[in-house]
């Protein structure tokens, strides 16, 4: 089953994710291919929710790099037009992409917001 969860259009994923929680979910994924594949939970916030169609993600990937560029092998082209505009977090901090990742991290891409005056 865990061998779905690393699939492009898996929709067994959104639901694993509801029922036990990002992390636990990475962890189960790692343990099932029995070797240390590096993934994080991958959380996308307005614009880049829509493009992708989730909030909320596991994506393989041992750096910010990986993780995006298989994020973006996952959501197609809106995602990637989109994605050169916004700022990448990890863990609430900004980062820079050849930062390392690890199953207990969580990427956030946040989109620039328009508004105001």
């Amino acid at each position: 089953m865990f061998d779905l969860l690393l699939d492009a259009k898996s929709t067994v994923l959104p639901l694993a994710v509801t029922l036990v929680g990002c992390h636990e979910v990475v962890r189960l994924a790692r343990r099932s291919h029995g070797y240390d594949l590096g993934v994080a939970v991958l959380r996308l916030f307005a614009a880049a929710r829509e493009a992708a169609g989730v909030g909320r993600d596991v994506v393989a990937g041992d750096t910010v790099d990986a993780v995006l560029a298989n994020a973006t092998r996952r959501y197609g082209d809106t995602f990637a037009v989109l994605l050169s505009s916004c700022r990448i977090w990890v863990n609430g901090d900004a980062v820079e992409p050849g930062q390392t990742v690890g199953d207990d991290d969580e990427v956030a891409v946040l989109p620039p917001v328009s508004g105001g005056q």
